[in-house]
């Protein structure tokens, strides 16, 4: 009589469910990686440190929202020059992260990784790049130039317990500013979009002109749609006749771009200190997407293992076909 096909047991010494997958990714995924050079054409093969998740509690009073965290899930912010990224992360924190810098000029001209430490700490991105346990050491790919304009800043904010932050650089418009960064920003983000958990897409009310950058960085996001949320900031200034307009224009553009059945969600917003002083039909509809939110925000580590199984599962699909390739 013959015997069904027997699976091994795990390794005894594999405890939870992050060292179950970083197992089976070693094992099963990375050979292949390596005799098809799968990373000449990709990312480099997943770091230990994007497997690595705690257990955590998490309260927060401004909207008291109770979580059960387990894991750290980082955000990524994008939009044109001062659409109001580096305000959402001051909003967010309840202050300035240490090298902020908002006006209505563009002011941000590096990714700012934003992270939690109990004294503050300002790394440089080749620092960052020789630090074996930080998780986007394979940034190092894009070159010397790129990790010039990379810098992590830690320092004691109670929500970068649960979360870290990356600020990134205001999308420009003119063709001359685009070929003078000196690497490919698009790729960068493509890289990034592989690793984070949520991407917030930001856009002004007041000018809505989206570059051709900005356009073919939201192309190179496909694939990544569910971690997509949208945001038309500065909602506030805006009469609520204009706002609809607005909106309808947003999602009639996206559409175009996007090549998703559905555009993503857009939610309204602002989040300079002084807004909800305004005398505003809006303030109610404003604070209730800000709210809205703030609670994806608070949610994205009850997903944290989800979303780690969904990536290494899409790179093990990918790794597949590019074999037979």
């Amino acid at each position: 009589m013959c015997k069904p096909d027997e699976k091994p047991l795990p390794d005894p010494a594999i405890v939870g469910a992050m060292e179950a997958l970083k197992s089976a990714y070693e094992r099963k995924v990375i050979p292949s990686e390596k005799r098809y050079l799968y990373s000449e054409f990709d990312t480099p093969p997943l770091r230990d440190q994007e497997f690595m998740a705690k257990p955590t509690i998490l309260l927060l009073a401004q909207y008291s929202v109770g979580i059960n965290f387990r894991g750290k899930p980082t955000i990524l912010l994008l939009g044109q020059y001062s659409v109001g990224k580096t305000s959402m992360i001051s909003y967010l924190l309840n202050g300035n992260y240490p090298g902020a810098d908002i006006g209505p000029e563009p002011t941000t001209d590096i990714f700012a990784h934003v992270d939690y430490s109990e004294k503050t700490q300002t790394i440089s991105g080749i620092t960052l790049a020789s630090d074996p346990n930080y998780q986007f050491q394979s940034l190092n790919i894009f070159g010397d130039v790129f990790l010039n304009k990379l810098r992590a800043t830690r320092f004691n904010a109670p929500l970068l317990k649960y979360i870290s932050i990356i600020d990134t650089p205001g999308i420009l418009t003119g063709d001359k500013q685009v070929e003078n960064r000196g690497y490919d920003f698009a790729q960068v983000i493509k890289f990034l979009s592989s690793k984070v958990d949520c991407i917030f897409l930001l856009f002004d009310a007041n000018k809505l002109d989206i570059s051709d950058e900005y356009k073919q960085v939201i192309q190179i996001l496909e694939g990544s749609e569910d971690k997509i949320k949208i945001i038309l900031n500065k909602a506030d200034w805006v009469r609520p006749r204009e706002l609809v307009h607005v909106r309808g224009a947003l999602m009639w553009a996206l559409g175009k771009i996007m090549r998703c059945p559905e555009v993503p969600k857009v939610f309204i917003g602002s989040f300079w200190p002084y807004w909800s002083n305004k005398n505003t039909l809006l303030r109610d509809a404003i604070k209730e997407d800000v709210a809205a939110v703030v609670n994806e925000i608070a949610d994205l580590p009850n997903s944290y293992h989800r979303r780690r199984v969904n990536d290494v599962a899409k790179r093990a699909r990918n790794v597949r076909i590019h074999s037979y390739v």
